[in-house]
């Protein structure tokens, strides 16, 4: 039994919920939530996790905050006094088991939400108000929202940030999809069964699906204006040429990181990739340019600054 099994068995053994703190529940009169999951390997809260949760609390969410870290050290103080329920959980199935954790919290407190909010500590922002977004579910347009889509495996809405509708909330079906979504320690399994499951199976039953922007618009838009606007460098050119082969052979690549630019400033994308900033795991130029791009967007770097700062040190 390697590491990992050991750490699942223990965990399934003994209980999920390490421990939960009181909160304030600020917002208690609201029929909107959002489940907020987090994970620092050094039990960190960071400012800008702290700021996303305080804009969802100021948008009128009720938010479940579930912190995965393998232990609490500091910054639980900033998350208390604006959430309505604050967990420790172990950390099974990565993301969408903190996802699936908090829906159940939300169903106890409230069988009939207007909307809930499925977001993650994978991204910085807010970089535009986050206040409306609910729109997209509860006037109808969609009861599955997104804010990038990917054809990457297979067709699904990215999960760092979802929108449920109160109609897809309530369906049976939508439940039945999380009591069948198995515990598992595999990152790659989970996201297979979690992202790419939770989409197909809302898209099986039935339910609308959107996103704040398509894959093939953002295609359009770099192939069209974006492709043009490189430099002569070696690097730029060898990235604008093996980018129009991928896209000229309908081979998808991750939207987040390729078009991370057009998201922000052409299509009001509130919300940008952390490990882009600090990986960029696939070498795209000009990524540098983020800062004076959020500047220009009127929103603040310092808590962004802080944390990169931190993993730097």
């Amino acid at each position: 039994m390697n590491g990992k099994q050991l750490q699942f068995l223990l965990s399934t053994l003994l209980g999920e919920v390490l421990q939960e703190l009181k909160c304030c529940d600020p917002n208690k009169q609201s029929n909107l939530f959002a489940v907020y999951v987090n994970f620092d390997r050094e039990g960190i809260i960071h400012e800008y996790v702290a700021g996303q949760v305080r804009e969802l609390a100021l948008a009128g969410y009720r938010v479940v905050f579930v912190t995965q870290s393998p232990k609490l050290r500091r910054g639980h103080e900033q998350i208390t006094p604006i959430c309505t329920k604050f967990i420790h959980r172990r950390n099974i199935n990565h993301d969408f088991g903190g996802y699936g954790f908090g829906l159940r919290l939300v169903k106890a407190l409230s069988r009939e939400p207007a909307a809930v909010v499925l977001m993650n500590d994978s991204c910085y922002g807010f970089f535009r108000p986050v206040t409306d977004l609910n729109r997209q579910v509860t006037e109808g347009h969609a009861d599955l929202w997104g804010i990038t889509e990917s054809y990457e495996h297979a067709y699904h809405l990215q999960s760092y940030f979802l929108i449920i509708s109160g109609r897809l909330f309530a369906s049976p079906c939508f439940w039945k999809y999380w009591s069948r979504f198995c515990l598992h320690t595999d990152r790659d399994h989970v996201i297979e069964k979690g992202e790419i499951g939770l989409t197909q199976h809302v898209l099986a039953s039935g339910f609308k699906v959107r996103s704040l922007v398509s894959y093939e618009d953002l295609v359009e838009y770099w192939l069209t204006v974006r492709c043009k606007n490189y430099g002569n460098s070696e690097k730029e050119i060898e990235f604008v040429t093996n980018l129009e082969h991928l896209l000229g052979c309908r081979l998808p690549v991750n939207p987040t990181h390729y078009f991370w630019d057009i998201l922000l400033e052409q299509f009001n994308a509130p919300l940008l990739k952390r490990d882009l900033i600090r990986r960029n795991p696939v070498a795209i130029p000009g990524i540098q340019k983020f800062i004076a791009l959020i500047n220009k967007l009127g929103a603040d770097y310092s808590a962004i600054e802080d944390h990169l700062r931190y993993y730097k040190r």
